[in-house]
C-alpha cells in the first residue's frame, strides 16, 4: 500500500481484469440491519449541534490509520509479507492521530500477549467464482503452527454485520490458500483506551454470514441493473 488514502478507493479486478464489487460495498448498499439505530443516533447527535457525517468521517479516518500504523509495524518489524505503507501524520488530525495511536497500542498489547507471529498484511484479493473482493487484514501463525485470519476493528463495538464481512473475506482467503484457516478473528481495538477484545468467528456464524453475502451480491446485482437502466428507453423496452 503506498498513499493510504488512495486505499479508500480500491479497485478490485479478477484475474481476467473484471472489475467486482468489494465486500465493504455490498454489505454498506445492501445490508439494513441497524439503520435504524443509526437514523437514530444521528438524530441524537444533530440535536446536540454535532454533525454525524462529520463523526462518522473521523471514525473512517482512525480506522484507516490505525490499520496503515499496524501494516507498518507488522511488515518492518515482523517481517510479514506485504507492502510498507508511507504515512505522513501531519496530513492527519491531531485528534485522529491520537486515537490511531491508541488502537495501534492495542494491537500491540495483544500481538506481545498472543505470542503469534503475522504472516501477511492487508492482502487484496478477488474471488473469480463468486465476482467480488475484499483487502484481509492480517495472517498469522500462532506458536503451535497454526495460520490464523484476523480482521481488525476500531468501530464501537462489534456488530452482527461484522461477521458477514468477515465470512466474506473468509471464502476470499480459502479460494486464494486452497485451505480453511485453523482459527478466524475478529480483533476490536479501542481507540479511547488501549485496550483489545479478540473474538473467535465459529464455522457455524462463517456459514451464515456466507449464505447472508450471497443473497446480498445478488442483491447487488439486481440493483445495479435498475440503476444502469434508469433511462427512458430502458422503460420503452419494457412494454
Amino acid at each position: 500500500m503506498g498513499d493510504i488514502q488512495s486505499e479508500l478507493h480500491q479497485t478490485y479486478r479478477t484475474s481476467l481484469g473484471v472489475v467486482v464489487p468489494s465486500v465493504t460495498g455490498v454489505i454498506g448498499s445492501n445490508l439494513g440491519w441497524g439503520q435504524d439505530a443509526l437514523m437514530g443516533w444521528g438524530v441524537k447527535m444533530a440535536r446536540q449541534n454535532m454533525d454525524p457525517n462529520a463523526i462518522k468521517e473521523r471514525a473512517g479516518q482512525v480506522g484507516t490509520l490505525a490499520h496503515a500504523l499496524i501494516q507498518k509495524f507488522v511488515v518492518e518489524l515482523h517481517g510479514a509479507e506485504g507492502t510498507v505503507p508511507q504515512i505522513d501524520l501531519d496530513q492527519w488530525a491531531p485528534a485522529v492521530v491520537r486515537s490511531a495511536n491508541v488502537a495501534f497500542g492495542a494491537f500491540q498489547d495483544w500481538l506481545a500477549f498472543t505470542g503469534f507471529t503475522p504472516a501477511w498484511s492487508e492482502l487484496q484479493l478477488a474471488s473469480d467464482a463468486l465476482q467480488y473482493g475484499g483487502t484481509l487484514d492480517m495472517g498469522a501463525r500462532t506458536p503451535n503452527g497454526r495460520n490464523i485470519f484476523v480482521d481488525f476493528k476500531t468501530s464501537n463495538s462489534i456488530k452482527v454485520g461484522h461477521i458477514v464481512q468477515v465470512a466474506a473475506y473468509h471464502e476470499l482467503y480459502c479460494e486464494r490458500f486452497g485451505a480453511v484457516p485453523g482459527e478466524v478473528k475478529i480483533l476490536w481495538l479501542g481507540k479511547d483506551a488501549r485496550v483489545y477484545q479478540s473474538v473467535d468467528v465459529h464455522p457455524e456464524q462463517l456459514a451464515a454470514g456466507m449464505r447472508t453475502f450471497r443473497a446480498l451480491l445478488a442483491v447487488e446485482t439486481e440493483r445495479r441493473t435498475f440503476e444502469q437502466g434508469t433511462s427512458d428507453a430502458w422503460w420503452l423496452q419494457l412494454g
